[in-house]
């Protein structure tokens, strides 16, 4: 699958999750319909009050856990915060071990990401393909996103499962600013930068940047 694709298709992977519990939610039919046709919701303090009627507490804790990666992803700031002071985990991940960090850094709310780092997030989380969030970032070209990353400590030269860097990606997507901004925080550039880049303008900022790395005899 295209890696490009893989936000949206994680996106209809959410929704179905959240429509899943239309069953047991125990909440009026609107409210219901309003977090199945625009994630998350309407009423975020009817939510918290659904959560707390619960008998099953993991039902409700599953629940506010996949709500808070939605708003995350979909830059409902002040959803985000009220679910962290209900108490749900910061570094809560889902199946594909997606953080809410991932989340908000594939939707590219900076604010969010802030919100989600003054929380305590891990800024270096990995998820089940060892991508970080400064990878989502340099991905889909976030260089706010990728700005405050960088400042909480994101690893800029972090290397996910197939040894690709976010430096790799944002060369892929032919996102030149974002090539600069992390050249400019330190990130190393390999050969297979250069062979990835197609625009002419980032393939000759790469080539610039490029050290070769000396043999040990």
């Amino acid at each position: 699958m295209n890696r490009f694709k893989k936000i949206f298709f994680l996106m209809i992977i959410l929704c179905l999750n959240l429509s899943n519990y239309s069953n047991i939610f125990g909440m009026e039919d609107d409210c219901m319909e309003s977090v199945e046709q625009d994630l998350p919701y309407e009423n975020i303090e009817e939510l918290l009050r659904w959560a707390d009627r619960q008998v099953d507490a993991r039902v409700a804790e599953n629940f506010l856990n996949e709500c808070l990666q939605v708003a995350a992803c979909k830059g409902y700031e002040d959803d985000v915060v009220a679910l962290l002071e209900a108490e749900v985990q910061v570094n809560v991940v889902d199946e594909h071990y997606y953080t809410p960090l991932h989340w908000a850094a594939m939707g590219g709310n900076g604010r969010v990401v802030g919100i989600l780092l003054d929380h305590h997030a891990q800024v270096n989380a990995r998820d089940f393909d060892m991508d970080t969030p400064l990878h989502w970032a340099a991905m889909d070209g976030r260089g706010g996103v990728i700005r405050i990353l960088l400042a909480a400590g994101a690893q800029v030269n972090a290397k996910d499962r197939h040894g690709h860097t976010p430096l790799f990606w944002a060369a892929f997507g032919g996102y030149e600013i974002i090539v600069g901004i992390l050249l400019d925080a330190g990130a190393r550039v390999r050969l297979e930068d250069i062979d990835i880049a197609k625009d002419k303008k980032i393939r000759l900022l790469l080539q610039k940047a490029y050290k070769p790395q000396r043999k040990r005899c």
